[in-house]
Order: C-alpha cells, then sequence, then structure tokens
C-alpha cells in the first residue's frame, strides 16, 4: 500500500529557501556591485584626465603639451587609469601627423616635377616663343603650382628675345630639377619592422620632414590569408575540444583581422583572450571518457546490489518474524533463539551464548555497511550513522532492539532497490550515457533520505504510521517529507 505522506506531514509549513536561488541572487548582487564600482572608477578617472588636459593646454594656441599632459597623468591615482589610452591616442596622432606631412610632400613633388617636366617639353621646341611660354604658365597657374604673384612676376621677367628666352626657360628648368631632388631628400625612407603581430615602418632618413630617424610612419596589423584563415584548428573550450577556423582563434586572442569573414554565427569575441562562440565538438570533453567508465562501473555495481536486495529482504522478513513471534509470546524480556537467527542467516552458531550475540552484532553491522557502500555513503555518513543506532548490546540483546535493527537493515537493502530504479531512469531518459550520471548521483545524495526507505520498506501500513509518528515525536518528519518527495521526483518510486 502507497504512503501517504500527507498524513501528519505539516503541509502549510512554509517552503525552506532554495539555496541554489539564494546563491544566484548574491552572485547577481556581486556582479551588479563590481559593475557599479567599475563605472565610478571610470567617471573618477575621466574627470581626472580632462583636468590633466586643461593644465597641459596652452590657452593661447590650443596647442597640448603631451609631455606635460603624461606626467601630470602619471601622478594622479585616478588619471592614470586612463594613461594607456591617452599614449596610445598619443601616438596615434604623430603618425597621422606624419603621415600628413609625408603627403604634402609628396604633392609637391608631384607638382615640382610636374614643373620640371613642361619646362623640359619648352626646350625641346625649336620655334620656341613667349606665347608658349605664358600657355604653360597659365596652366601652372590654374593647376595651383605656381602662385599668381609668381606668375605675375615671371612673365614681367620674361625675355621677348628667342636666345635669351631660351636661357631663361633652361635655368628655371635647372632650378625645377634642383628643387625636385631637394624635396626627395626630404622623404621618409621606410624599413620596414615584423614585429609578430604587425609590420611597423620606421623612417631611417635623418633628413625626413616631420621626423628624423626612428619615427613609425604607419603600422600595419599582420593578418591571416583567406584559405589560412578558414582552414580549422582545434582548441580546448572550457575542457571540449572543439574545432574552429584559424581565424576565429586570431580573433579571440586579441590578433589582427584575417580578411576572411566569420562563418554566421561564430564571430570574434567581444572579450580578448575568449574563445568564440560555435565550433564542432572535435572529441569527447577531456576526461569524459575516464567519468564515463567510472560511472558505468558504479551502475554495474549498483545493479549487482539491487538484484541481491530482493533475496536478503525476504531473509530479514523471516528473522524479523521469528523476533516478533518470541515477542507475542514471552514480552520483550523474553530470551531470543540467537542459534537459530544466525541460522537463517546462514551462519553457523557455537556454544558460547555472548560469542553468538557479538556473530549476530556484527553481521547486521556488516549487512548495513554493504548496502550503505552500495548507496555511495561513507562510514561516517551521518545517515548511515543513524539506521545503525539501533544495534542491540551483544552482552545484553533484547527482542525490541535487535527487530528494529533487522528492520533498518532491510530498509537499506530498500534504499538499493530506490536508488537502482531511479538510477535506471534517469539514464534512459539520457540516451544511457553514464558520462552525465554524475549529475544525478549529486541530486540523489542531496535527497536520499534513508528514513524513507525504511517507511516503505516496513510494509504493513500500520507499522508505517507508527514509524512516521515517531519521526514526528524526534522532530524529523518535516524533513522527511521533503525528502520523500525530491526521491519521487527523481523517480525512485
Amino acid at each position: 500500500m502507497p504512503i501517504d505522506p500527507s498524513i501528519a506531514l505539516n503541509a502549510n509549513a512554509p517552503k525552506p529557501a532554495n539555496p541554489l536561488q539564494q546563491a544566484l541572487s548574491i552572485a547577481q548582487f556581486r556582479a551588479l556591485n563590481a559593475s557599479g564600482l567599475a563605472a565610478q572608477q571610470q567617471l573618477a578617472a575621466n574627470k581626472a584626465t580632462s583636468a590633466a588636459y586643461q593644465q597641459a593646454t596652452d590657452p593661447n594656441t590650443g596647442v597640448v603639451d603631451n609631455n606635460k599632459l603624461v606626467g601630470i597623468l602619471s601622478q594622479n591615482p585616478d588619471a592614470a587609469y586612463n594613461l594607456p589610452q591617452v599614449i596610445q591616442g598619443i601616438n596615434t596622432q604623430k603618425q597621422q601627423q606624419q603621415t600628413l606631412q609625408t603627403g604634402q610632400l609628396d604633392q609637391s613633388i608631384k607638382a615640382q616635377s610636374g614643373l620640371r617636366q613642361g619646362l623640359g617639353s619648352l626646350l625641346t621646341k625649336p620655334d620656341l616663343s613667349p606665347q608658349d611660354v605664358q600657355g604653360f604658365a597659365t596652366t601652372q597657374l590654374q593647376a595651383g603650382t605656381i602662385t599668381p604673384q609668381v606668375y605675375q612676376a615671371e612673365m614681367q621677367s620674361m625675355p621677348q628675345d628667342p636666345q635669351q628666352l631660351r636661357q631663361w626657360v633652361s635655368q628655371h628648368y635647372m632650378s625645377a630639377l634642383s628643387g625636385e631632388t631637394q624635396l626627395h631628400a626630404m622623404l621618409p625612407q621606410y624599413a620596414q619592422i615584423n614585429t609578430g603581430p604587425a609590420t611597423v615602418a620606421v623612417n631611417q632618413n635623418p633628413m625626413a620632414a616631420g621626423g628624423g630617424v626612428g619615427t613609425v610612419g604607419y603600422t600595419v596589423q599582420n593578418g591571416l590569408s583567406p584559405s589560412d584563415a578558414a582552414s580549422p584548428v582545434t582548441v580546448n573550450a572550457n575542457g571540449q575540444p572543439t574545432m574552429i577556423t584559424k581565424g576565429q582563434f586570431a580573433n579571440a586572442q586579441g590578433g589582427a583581422p584575417t580578411g576572411a569573414a566569420p562563418a554566421t554565427g561564430q564571430g570574434a569575441p567581444a572579450v580578448p583572450g575568449q574563445l568564440p562562440g560555435g565550433g564542432f565538438s572535435a572529441a569527447p570533453p577531456l576526461g569524459a571518457d575516464k567519468i564515463a567508465g567510472d560511472a558505468a562501473t558504479r551502475y554495474g555495481n549498483l545493479q549487482q546490489a539491487a538484484s541481491q536486495a530482493k533475496p536478503l529482504m525476504q531473509t530479514y522478513d523471516l528473522a524479523a518474524q521469528a523476533v516478533q513471534s518470541t515477542l507475542a509470546g514471552k514480552g520483550s524480556g523474553a530470551a531470543l533463539n540467537v542459534p537459530a537467527l544466525l541460522n537463517t542467516f546462514g551462519i553457523q552458531a557455537g556454544s558460547d551464548a555472548v560469542k553468538n550475540n557479538q556473530l549476530l552484532v556484527n553481521y547486521l553491522n556488516s549487512a548495513a555497511d554493504q548496502a550503505a557502500s552500495s548507496l555511495g555513503l561513507s562510514g561516517s555518513d551521518s545517515r548511515l550513522a543513524a539506521a545503525k543506532a539501533g544495534q542491540p548490546d551483544a552482552a545484553n540483546m533484547n527482542a525490541p532492539a535487535l527487530l528494529e535493527s533487522i528492520q533498518h537493515v532491510k530498509g537499506l537493502q530498500q534504499a538499493v532497490l530506490d536508488r537502482q530504479q531511479a538510477t535506471t531512469n534517469f539514464l534512459a531518459q539520457n540516451g544511457n550515457n553514464t558520462s552525465a550520471l554524475p549529475q544525478f548521483e549529486t541530486k540523489w545524495n542531496q535527497a536520499f533520505n534513508p528514513d524513507v526507505s525504511y517507511v516503505r520498506s516496513l510494509g504493513d501500513p500500520a507499522a508505517q504510521q507508527a514509524a512516521m509518528q515517531k519521526l514526528k515525536q524526534e522532530g524529523k518528519l518535516q524533513q522527511w517529507t521533503k525528502d520523500y518527495t525530491a526521491m519521487k521526483a527523481l523517480g525512485a518510486f
């Protein structure tokens, strides 16, 4: 007959707090608190950085003294939080200025080269005339190569005599050639240095405009070719060997863009150094084979113990009936026929009564330990200690204590059957994957109460209700009801 757990179970008692929910709330509070502290720190750093910029800026020219700025930031604990970003910005600004100056110099060289080439073409004309020179000068004026003032001055100084005109044009050609040569000498001469993550162009020309030797002209992040970026690589993602692309791995480590677009749903993560999502499992999780093998061994042992549980329970019933007969006939003080009980358990009795009593007590202790081992309980487990607390005294054995001890040992065998039933149900629902078994074992150990299996093993409803009444008197009934529900939810019965 099934147990009605609603009898004297204090069903209206408030539900105990969920420890997982409490832990989650604490974790969420800590995360929010950490986020708030980070925001406050960033705000303080921004205010201190703004003040440092104000002190390092010339109010007349608006130019920022970068050396003074870095010095102020380094001495302020709040402002120093932004120091790496400020230094990076200064370096970027220097590179941009260098690029701008180099671009302007390059444009000047092109204009000077155009002027030289045009003057050279004039010198090749056999019938060079002032109108040819004026037409060329007008074209250069319109192109912005020469200014209106230069145009007017040159046109006024231009000779009209053809021989003098050719010499005048030749002098201008030599001036343009000299100017072009000088401008070329001011161009940076870059040497490329591969630093690993990037290739840096460093100027080697001491006469270069905008900076001497060692000035960084540009930086190019090194990347993978499209074919390399798309090739697979196996990484360890939280203990799970996972196959991703080399491009994803490079991006995850804070590397350069690969030039190959990431696959849909497999982009680089927001946090450098963190592996991206997606990918394909390349193998079972590290250690999964051993976990699954150990779990399979434990389940096999549990199955074997369960196959022996019912015959043992029948033996305990026979022994309990013998003790109950003694109680019914002569009362609790009646002498027990211990040799007969030992024979029931298959133990050879001797002539010494005290030794026979000790043999019986040892057998019951051993039976309880064996069942506890199948249940995963250690010798120090309080639940096992409670189940064995009723063992009779070998020197002064009495029937009531012995009967209760036999019933508790039977209850542990019922617990073996309950665990085997729940474990089998779990594996059936999880594709018989024994690597997932430790998850179930953790839940079972939290829910298991030997008193639940003990009451279930009694069989007789009157005996069950008497046992529950005793639990109530001992203040254990509310916990019993909670554990009964949890074990039932796990599929034990």
